[in-house]
Formats: C-alpha cells, structure tokens, sequence
C-alpha cells in the first residue's frame, strides 16, 4: 500500500509540462531567470550561499512577485506543496503533528493518508503524532513539514534544503521516499541544496545559480562534466571538502 495514494488533483502525464519561468527578474534577489519543471522530474537547484535558490523556488510557488518576466503554473487548488528549510514559523506550535497534517490535507481537500505510516516512512518515531513541534529536534520538523507537504497530494513539490538538518542516513531516507511520492505520481520535484554529489545522485536534472543568474541547466548525469565555470568551481569544492582532490 503507498503510503500517500495518488492525488486527486487533475493528473498530469509524465514529462508533460508544469510550471515554467521566462526572463523572470526579482530586484536584488535574481535576474533573468529562464527554468521549467516537468511531470515525473526531480531538479536539484544549487550554489552558493545567497545565491537566489530561495526566491527562485518561491517565485515558482507564486509567493514572490516577479518584477520583469512570466510565470505560468497550474491554476488547480493545492497544485503546489513548499517545504522551508526552517519550517518552525509553518508549524502551529499548540497543535499535535497528527493535527498539522490532518489539517493541511482539509485546506487542500484531499482525503488524509494513514500518518503513522507516513511519518514512519520517513524514519520518524509513530510517537511524533502526539507531539508539538518545540517537543521534536530541528531535523525531526524538518521531516514532519515533509510530511505534511505530501499529504496534500500536491502536483509539484518545492523543497528548500530539506536535508541540512539530517544526518547521512536520514537524508537519503528522506529523499527516497521524496522520490517514491514523485514516481507514484509523476508530480515534479525542485530541491535545493549545496551538497552537489548528493544532488547529483538523487536528481534528474541539476540548475545551477550563481549571483542570482541560472548559470547551468543540464541532466544530472552531464553536470560533472560541464564547462561553465561556476558548476566547475562548486564540483571542485565539494570534492576538497569531502578530502578529495
């Protein structure tokens, strides 16, 4: 049984085009920024520190406005999920994890999953259920805002560095039952994320930002091949910060 059955939004057909951004600019955030996400797909977003992977990922979702530039996207209720990178503000203090979820499959109008069976499948203890947020650790609601994104069903998934707060293990947990949702049912996924070989293997497709401009965009078996300065530059220093050379 799939822990979250297939959504009951208007089904998209795999590889069949979902959101799209053309020449968008956002002033001091990022310019001209041409990227689309397709069903079936998984992206991984990456680059530095102030990069514009956060505004980028929001202007996708809507919550941003573009200055100059399109944005076309899915008009259907609950078409997209976002999962912060601090999800603490998203979490309702005074209220259970069971609650949380529950309560944002109501808003989306889906039916809610078995939450125990999606909470463990994420390496959660069941016990978290009966919880408030400032009761679990940082990593432990980073999971429980996974949760509560897949439960709406949503037919894009936008995930900020939803692993830096995990440890090995965890966060390949947490990235293969991402992938699981997405294969059941061909939503496309964008997370960003610095640790570039991690993105690599668990992604289709890498962009990468730099300065607040889409530097690269290309499948994510090419990228470590790719002579953009910038993309080179990042697959350096992950290899110097592994011990590589």
């Amino acid at each position: 049984m799939p822990v979250v059955s297939p959504s009951n939004q208007p089904s998209e057909l795999s590889g069949s085009h979902l959101v799209s951004l053309h020449d968008a600019t956002c002033e001091g955030r990022f310019r001209a920024c041409s990227c689309d996400l397709y069903a079936g797909e998984k992206v991984g977003i990456v680059g530095k520190s102030g990069s514009g992977k956060t505004s980028l990922l929001r202007a996708i979702m809507g919550s941003l406005p573009l200055d100059d530039g399109t944005r076309t996207a899915p008009d259907h209720r609950g078409w997209c999920a976002f999962v912060p990178q601090q999800p603490d503000a998203t979490l309702h203090p005074l209220m259970t994890v069971q609650s949380i979820i529950r309560e944002a499959t109501l808003i989306a109008g889906v039916e809610a999953p078995d939450c125990e069976e999606l909470v463990g499948s994420l390496g959660l203890p069941t016990d978290v259920l009966n919880r408030r947020p400032q009761q679990l650790s940082g990593g432990q609601r980073q999971r429980v805002a996974l949760a509560r994104a897949l439960a709406t069903r949503p037919s894009v998934v936008l995930a900020d560095e939803i692993v830096s707060a995990l440890d090995a293990e965890s966060a390949t947990t947490t990235m293969t039952v991402l992938s699981a949702y997405q294969q059941q049912s061909s939503c496309a996924v964008a997370v960003t994320g610095h640790d570039v070989r991690f993105m690599v293997s668990m992604c289709d497709r890498i962009i990468v930002l730099d300065d607040g401009r889409i530097v690269d965009d290309q499948a994510a078996a090419e990228i470590g091949s790719s002579d953009v300065p910038q993309t080179a530059e990042l697959i350096h220093a992950d290899r110097i910060f592994r011990g590589g050379v």
